[in-house]
Order: structure tokens, then sequence, then C-alpha cells
């Protein structure tokens, strides 16, 4: 017999999430309970799909299952979601009654380690500081106000705290340019693979010596307030 699944996110904006040939492939892996997308699990026509579905498959826009969503979810024994992090989906409930969770956190760190590339790119180069310049006045000329001050990606000096997925991504991109890649996470080590692209650092020295700080460290408790005006190189 196969699984049955079943979705539980908002139908706009998963477009491109899951697209045709995603959802033929599902459909020859599964017997979808149904094509609806379950936003509201309080309906009757929720409860009625949440009753039949082995697998649900969550993305945005998916209320948070608690105990109460796996009272209505009997045969629950597999939460796919296609998208990054799960703490604010998923309560610890759910992992208490051994259902199996996946989700698409590294496929969703590419395009935010290229975006962060991207970001590093025209933060040093000051694009945007250009931008303005030459909206207020449109002339060559305007972007001498900035031609004094340091521009440009050679031999910058970019900062990296936190070696998650997205982190470790990040440094991996930046290896293509002439950087200086300093990183700082407490649970890394000197025999880390990291180190041989980047430089393992204090937190501290490496506020006082980034042009750029990148931060990639995960929101939890312990993280709250790691960075703020007393820590040297910031403008407190």
């Amino acid at each position: 017999m196969r699984p049955k699944l079943a979705f539980a996110m908002a139908r706009a904006g998963t477009k491109f999430v899951l697209d045709d040939q995603a959802m033929n492939r599902l459909g020859r892996l599964c017997d979808i309970v149904s094509g609806d997308y379950i936003e509201d699990f309080a309906t009757p026509a929720s409860r009625q799909i949440l009753r039949e579905a082995n697998i649900l498959m969550t993305g945005w826009g998916c209320p948070r299952i608690d105990s109460d969503v796996l009272a209505m979810t009997p045969r629950l024994q597999l939460v796919a979601h296609a998208a990054g992090t799960i703490k604010p989906l998923l309560d610890p409930a759910v992992f208490a009654a051994g259902v199996a969770v996946t989700s698409a956190v590294d496929a969703n760190a590419t395009p935010v380690a290229e975006f962060t590339l991207a970001a590093i790119l025209f933060a040093n180069k000051r694009v945007f500081e250009f931008r303005d310049l030459y909206r207020r006045d449109p002339d060559r000329g305007s972007s001498r106000a900035l031609m004094d001050q340091p521009i440009g990606n050679y031999k910058r000096t970019i900062g990296l705290v936190g070696a998650s997925r997205i982190g470790r991504k990040v440094a991996n991109l930046l290896r293509a340019f002439d950087y200086t890649v300093l990183i700082f996470d407490p649970y890394i080590d000197s025999i880390d693979p990291i180190g041989q692209s980047c430089e393992i650092v204090a937190l501290d020295a490496l506020l006082e010596r980034s042009d750029i700080v990148s931060l990639h460290a995960p929101s939890l408790p312990t993280t709250r307030h790691m960075i703020g005006p007393a820590e040297p190189g910031t403008d407190g």
C-alpha cells in the first residue's frame, strides 16, 4: 500500500516549490489525499484530510503542528518540510510521538549563500551609495563624493559568524575572490576543514579586523544579543 500524502502550506507562493514535475513525481510515489492545501487545521475539510494522511508535506504558511494537530493525524509518520528551518513549525510533541521529520534546509542554504555573496560584493563596491548619489545628480561626476573612501573587493577582510550550513557555503563561495576570510564559531576547532580556507578567530578579533561581517549563527536564546554596542568594531 502506498503512503497517503497531504499538503499543509499556503497555496500562494508555491508555484516554484512544487511545480508540475515535482507534483507528478509525488503522484507516482504516493497517493495524494487531496489537491487542497491546508492553511487552517481546524476546518472540517482539513480534519478529514488529516485523518487519512501518513505524510504531511509542509511549507511556508503551514500552521504550527502541536499535540492537538497530532491527535487529528493518527496515521502520521512523516513531516516533510519544503523549506528551511522547522523551529517555528513543529512543537516538541511531534518528535516525542516518533514522527520522522525532514526538510529542505540544505537546498535552501544555497540561494541564501548566493545572496550573501552578492550582498558582500555590493557592499564593498558601495553600490547603493552610488545609486543614491546618481539619483540625486545623474552625472558621472556625482561619484566623486566617494572617491576618497575605500571602494572595491580586492584584499578586503570578510568575517563570518557561524560555521553553519549557510556559513560554510558562503566561505566556499568567497574562495574565488582575493579576500581574507575570518570565521568565529565556538563549536569549531583548529582541525575543522573550514580552517583550510578561513582563519579561525575569536569574535572580538573578527569584529575588529573585518571590513564586512556576515552573521550565520542560529537564532537561539544563547545567540541573542551576541553582537551589540559593547563589541569591538561596532558603532556603539
